[in-house]
Order: structure tokens, then sequence, then C-alpha cells
């Protein structure tokens, strides 16, 4: 009997804990993937990233000139590449075409990212705002997503739904 009690007090346990992590996992799920080969290039790519993020633009070119050594079809780290050697404003051209090349290898999300950063380079705004809500659409949590539809407004001079965008 206490046997049974046991295994089922397990059971319910177990199944409790899943049911408390779900918003956890469904929240997981939101954000945008990043695809590559490679571990350790993921890794170099999520250093360089963090460091385009908070402008320290030339520390974030070496990292991710190496996570793009360790897997030359990095279409993502092309992408945060151009815009470290473009400082912010302007991707560096030569780069953002590579990032476009290898966006078919990606997920959806990431996908609309590349061609979004391509739209604005090119100032064609019916693209960036196809590509804009689809990112929304895929991950309407993702804190990048937000960030990088606040910076639309911004650049357009929308400071009100700019920062609509940068509190979420």
């Amino acid at each position: 009997m206490k046997t049974k009690r046991a295994i089922v007090a397990k059971v319910f346990g177990a199944a409790l804990m899943m049911l408390l992590l779900a918003p956890v996992a469904l929240m997981a799920q939101e954000k945008m993937s990043i695809t590559t080969s490679s571990a350790e290039a993921k890794k170099l790519f999520i250093e360089g990233r963090d460091q385009v993020e908070i402008l320290h633009y030339p520390q974030s070119i070496q990292s991710l000139k190496k996570a793009i050594e360790k897997d030359p079809h990095f279409a993502m780290a092309y992408l945060y590449l151009a815009q470290a050697q473009g400082n912010g404003a302007n991707p560096d051209d030569e780069t953002l075409k590579k990032a476009v090349l290898y966006s078919d290898k990606v997920s959806p999300g990431e996908k609309h990212l590349i061609h979004y950063v391509k739209n604005m380079a090119e100032g064609n705004e019916e693209g960036i705002l196809k590509h804009m809500q689809a990112m929304k659409e895929l991950h309407p949590k993702d804190e990048r997503v937000l960030t990088w539809s606040g910076y639309y407004y911004y650049s357009i001079d929308d400071q009100e739904k700019a920062m609509t965008y940068f509190r979420k």
C-alpha cells in the first residue's frame, strides 16, 4: 500500500512540476532560435551579439569572426558582424550580403530578421514592415524582436511608438 502511495505521489509530483514549468517552456519557445552547426560558434556568436547590443562594436568583431570560422554558413553571425562593422548605423554591405546568402538555412524568425535589416539598409519601407510584422507574429515576447521593432520606429522619428517597444 505504501509503495502504491509513493508511486502515485511521485507521478503526481512530476505532473505538477511539468504543469508549473509549462509557461517557462512556452516562453523559451517564443525566443528566436540561433541556427548553427557548431556549439562553439554559437558560444562565440552570443559573446559577439552581446557586445553589439551594448554598442561595443570593435570588441564584438573578433568573436563574430571566430564564430564564422567555426561555421562558415552562420547567417546570424554575418548579420551581427555587418552591424558591428558599420557601427550599428549602416551595416557593411558585403557582410550583410553573406547573411542574406545563407538565410535559407535558418529558422523563419532569423530569416525575417536578416531580411528586415537588409530592407532597413536599402530604405525599403514595405519590406521593413513586412519582415518586422512576421518577426512579431513568430516571437511576440522576444526582447530582441521588440528592440529591433523599437529601433525602426526610432529611426523614423516616432519616439512614442519606439518607447512602447523598448519598454516591452
